[in-house]
């Protein structure tokens, strides 16, 4: 169980930016993007949507970002573009809602705060997967993230009828940077999460080179170009939940059959990426 002083600790972490965020190629191909405010992300909010997601080494976000330059806006604030942002994920003490995602249970539930730490600014947020394969989000403004839920937390989760307020707890801690992209006719909404850590009052685990992108549409057969490109550099979609890979990698108590495909996969990315790093380093002294 998460005490308040382990939240507001790491809630006062300094958010280091991601090895990738250093490379000259890479906020090259960032910075070529047009940009977009935070206002204008209204008008693609879909709170009711259709995802696709896949996972894959960051090494290739600078050849991905500089084909698509013509095809999508980047969310900039205030001239940042990989934004920080922190989830604290709820479930009961017998983790059952990731248990319904490990058994393939359809109506999911997962419940978090969010804090986007560069506005602190921070929700409580209920994400409903439907047995339609639909992501349905609400969600509602909170003063900060605790390690118990609020009153607007408690008022959200009465209306939504997941589990009932009493029996959640705190479970994983999961922070990230975060690129927002909007296709030019305001269709879709692409983020791309890189820089993972997670935090249990026990354990901690850290991805850098893991990135996860998540394509947002109204309805899944729209076009997409950046499916496209990423099809071009044999890329293909994938599940992979944040919080169930998470809990898997930090809880070694839970069962996680389902999940193991993904983490070796996510091994296999860190690995590789460690070790085309080390043969650099060689090469150049």
């Amino acid at each position: 169980m998460f005490l308040n002083e382990q939240i507001v600790r790491l809630q006062n972490n300094d958010h280091a930016l991601p090895p990738i965020a250093l490379n000259a190629g890479f906020t090259s191909a960032l910075y070529d993007l047009p940009p977009i405010g935070l206002s204008d992300l209204s008008e693609v909010s879909l709170m009711n949507r259709m995802d696709t997601k896949y996972f894959f080494d960051v090494g290739f976000l600078p050849k991905l970002l500089s084909e698509i330059k013509d095809d999508y806006f980047v969310l900039d604030m205030d001239g940042l573009r990989c934004i920080p942002y922190e989830s604290l994920y709820y479930d009961t003490p017998n983790f059952d809602l990731y248990l319904q995602h490990h058994n393939g249970k359809q109506n999911r539930y997962k419940m978090r705060y969010r804090r986007y730490a560069n506005t602190d600014k921070s929700f409580f947020e209920i994400k409903l997967k439907t047995n339609k394969g639909r992501t349905i989000k609400t969600r509602t403004p909170v003063p900060g993230i605790y390690p118990n839920l609020v009153e607007q937390a408690t008022k959200l989760l009465e209306q939504a009828s997941p589990p009932a307020p009493t029996e959640l707890i705190p479970v994983i801690w999961i922070a990230y940077s975060r690129i927002t992209l909007v296709s030019r006719n305001f269709s879709e909404r692409v983020t791309i999460d890189f820089g993972l850590n997670f935090h249990t009052p026990e354990n901690a685990v850290h991805w850098d080179s893991l990135c996860i992108l998540e394509v947002k549409q109204g309805s899944a057969t729209r076009h997409s170009r950046i499916s496209e490109v990423l099809k071009q550099m044999h890329h293909y979609p994938q599940s992979l939940s944040k919080y169930c890979v998470g809990v898997a990698a930090t809880y070694h108590h839970v069962k996680y059959n389902q999940f193991k495909k993904q983490l070796l996969q996510i091994n296999k990315i860190e690995h590789l990426h460690a070790l085309s790093h080390t043969s650099a380093s060689c090469s150049n002294s």
